[in-house]
């Protein structure tokens, strides 16, 4: 019994590899997820601009959509069609870091300034990619 391959087994092999790698190399051509917005804009509060913060968009109870964070700095946000919300309804959480002397100066209820706001927001699928938050 002769246990060598021949060549044209060998042939057969190759080509069944190829063709297997061709096969699954065209159906990963296909999305990564869902689709992805840049969205950019100001964050103020009481009409200045926020120092340093963050902004976190999670989609509304029953909604599909993916969460997003970025930074503010400045008063200043930016989310890339990489790291961006999917179009849709959002609740946004607008945090601000701020120091300690900062909060002492601040006028509170209940004794503590406001820190964090939740809003809601509208993530359009096409048009306009800039949206402005506005928190007291």
């Amino acid at each position: 019994m002769n246990c060598r391959p021949t060549a044209s087994s060998f042939f057969n092999v190759i080509t069944q590899v190829a063709l297997a790698c061709w096969i699954v190399g065209l159906l990963g051509c296909g999305s990564n997820g869902p689709s992805r917005i840049a969205l950019s804009g100001k964050a103020t509060r009481g009409g200045q601009p926020i120092r340093q913060g963050s902004i976190t968009l999670t989609p509304n109870p029953g909604q599909k959509g993916v969460a997003a964070n970025t930074s503010i700095t400045n008063g200043v946000y930016r989310f890339t069609s990489e790291d961006g919300p999917s179009p849709g309804a959002y609740r946004a959480i607008i945090q601000e870091v701020v120091t300690k002397e900062e909060i002492l100066k601040r006028p509170s209820v209940s004794g503590i300034p406001a820190t964090q706001w939740e809003l809601e927001v509208k993530v359009p699928e096409s048009g306009s990619t800039s949206v402005d938050f506005a928190v007291d």
